[in-house]
């Protein structure tokens, strides 16, 4: 199966004196999974979704685009077809001062696959007022709505960067049930999040980053045959060497 994007060699620094951030990082992403991306605060997560998406430009390297159609290019560029089929929730809401039902319309139009339906189902499965500024809502209401838009965009490739910040745990249900909706067999949704408990009964495929490099990428079904495996925090605390400090059971 072809890949959505392949990251081969990745290197970055933010400033020409800064140590690398990342170095020779490889990494592929297939249509029909929904990939949970664990690491620590600080561990490199943002920066590495970023660096997909084409929001920094790695110093090495680089990150290819595979469309449905076969043509194949690099992240960095842009090009709109890449823009059209990529979509970023960043941890912070951000939105404009406009009603949640008027900006999925005004943006949705970026995206050839958007569902305006879709969007408005997913907002009423959040509890999101459609006819409220979104800048009256909350921190958290405004992460719902983005990921709403976000999941109705159509795009073969979703990034969410730690979704569940301002979450209850009714929103948090809720957006385990509209990920396992989303994925199918041309779509692909990675997560990322240092709360492992959350997405443990959603995540198909597990993606350790540490201190910028990626430890381990592996499937769910894997990790549980290891041997000893209690459930995916243990196993990822083990797996970042926690279990060997004071504390930590």
């Amino acid at each position: 199966m072809t890949p959505i994007l392949e990251a081969a060699g990745l290197g970055f620094r933010w400033t020409d004196t800064d140590r690398d951030w990342f170095h020779g990082l490889s990494l592929s992403l297939s249509p029909g999974h929904l990939y949970g991306l664990l690491g620590r605060n600080g561990a490199g997560k943002t920066t590495l979704i970023r660096l997909l998406c084409g929001l920094l430009r790695p110093h090495s390297g680089a990150v290819t685009w595979h469309s449905s159609t076969g043509v194949a290019v690099d992240t960095k560029t842009r090009a709109p077809e890449i823009l059209a089929d990529v979509v970023y929730v960043p941890e912070t809401a951000d939105l404009p001062a406009m009603a949640a039902d008027a900006f999925g319309r005004l943006a949705g139009a970026l995206y050839p696959g958007y569902d305006h339906a879709r969007y408005l189902s997913g907002l009423a499965a959040f509890e999101v007022p459609k006819a409220t500024l979104l800048t009256a809502l909350s921190f958290g209401q405004r992460r719902k709505a983005h990921v709403a838009f976000a999941l109705a965009t159509g795009a073969r490739l979703v990034f969410l960067d730690e979704p569940t910040n301002g979450l209850d745990v009714v929103a948090q249900m809720t957006l385990r049930r509209l990920l396992i909706e989303h994925v199918a067999d041309e779509r692909a949704v990675v997560v990322s999040t240092h709360h492992v408990r959350e997405f443990e009964s959603v995540v198909e495929d597990v993606i350790v980053l540490e201190h910028g490099r990626v430890l381990t990428h592996q499937s769910l079904e894997d990790i549980q045959k290891t041997e000893g495996y209690f459930d995916l925090e243990h196993w990822y605390a083990g797996v970042i060497g926690l279990r060997a400090q004071k504390g930590v059971s």
